[in-house]
């Protein structure tokens, strides 16, 4: 889709500009360069995303308003085999990381 496009997009350019923003604001030292481009990038982010969340507009119009309650999303995950199997490994690896530091 477009949207995955445009993501694809950004992580690339970020892949090439971070390192030319870190160089221009090092003034000769790797480290004093890190911080500002990664402001710089948080706050261009932060203006692509605001512009997407303010622009986009839904179309399809929903004819009812149905609660999904917790226990129909515990349901849902049963009967999902190969969901279950992808947030068994998400939550695997959120305690791996919280067990690891």
């Amino acid at each position: 889709t477009c949207a995955m496009l445009g993501v694809n997009a950004g992580i690339g350019a970020t892949l090439v500009i971070f390192p030319k923003l870190s160089a221009f604001f090092a003034d000769g030292r790797a480290d004093q360069g890190y911080l500002p481009a990664v402001i710089v990038l948080m706050v261009a982010g932060l203006l692509f995303m605001l512009n997407g969340f303010y622009n986009t507009k839904e179309r399809i119009s929903t004819a009812s308003c149905e609660k999904v309650t917790l226990k129909d999303t515990f349901q849902a995950v049963r009967k999902n085999k190969p969901l279950f199997f992808i947030l068994a490994a998400f939550f695997m690896n959120v305690f791996f990381n919280l067990v690891n530091g």
